[in-house]
């Protein structure tokens, strides 16, 4: 196994990525409530990436012979395990658990 130290200058970027994915989480988490919908979350989340500098690090994801994965955030309610994308749009309930899983691509390249 090869362990690669990172420069200052990567470090830098990582901590850059990670403030920005604490910014955008800490958006939508603030959004979750009662009326709002899943595709209202999904499409705020991509216009602060955008405007952050930074892609949504899950829109089109592809592994193991899967169709790209539809949305940025995954946005599971209830009994729903992790990864639901948040597509199609759904209205948030009283009393909905709601779970968020989201990641960043930073710098956007």
């Amino acid at each position: 196994m090869n362990i690669r130290i990172k420069t200052h200058e990567e470090i830098a970027k990582m901590r850059d990525g990670g403030r920005i994915l604490a910014t955008i989480l800490g958006e939508l988490v603030a959004m979750i409530k009662p009326g709002i919908t899943t595709e209202a979350i999904e499409s705020h989340a991509q216009k602060r990436a955008e405007e952050l500098g930074a892609l949504p690090a899950f829109l089109g994801y592809t592994a193991h012979g899967a169709p790209p994965f539809p949305s940025g955030v995954c946005i599971s309610i209830n009994e729903e395990i992790v990864h639901a994308p948040s597509l199609p749009s759904r209205t948030l309930k009283e009393g909905d658990i709601v779970g968020l899983d989201y990641g960043v691509a930073y710098p956007k390249e």
